[in-house]
């Protein structure tokens, strides 16, 4: 169990309790959070986390950045990364990754909103 974070926030049920995580739900979040954590930026495990702010996504050949984040769910061996998409975002050119993971067997889509 892990517990619902939205926007780096905890989130609570209507009884004031922390909303909890289980199953592909849990796994989903973990992932989320190493390819969000800048790596090396947490203290007690500094190979948590992934280099994604290092590089310009815009520029990053696709074969980079699926390196990069399966470097991020390394010792998560319930998550591997099948394949990544950069989806350009007209309007403001912002850049999402459509990031597709094998979840105990299960695909799952994410996304992740780049630079």
């Amino acid at each position: 169990m892990d517990h619902r974070l939205v926007n780096g926030d905890l989130v609570y049920d209507g009884s004031g309790d922390l909303k909890m995580l289980r199953g592909l739900e849990e796994l989903l979040e973990r992932a989320m959070r190493r390819f969000r954590l800048r790596r090396g930026s947490f203290a007690c495990n500094p190979n948590l986390g992934s280099r994604l702010y290092m590089l310009d996504l815009h520029q990053a050949q696709q074969s980079t950045i699926l390196a990069v984040l399966k470097e991020a769910l390394e010792g998560l061996s319930e998550v591997s990364v099948l394949s990544v998409e950069k989806v350009e975002e007209t309007a403001d050119q912002n850049l999402k990754l459509e990031i597709v993971l094998v979840v105990n067997g299960e695909q799952a889509v994410v996304e992740l909103m780049g630079g």
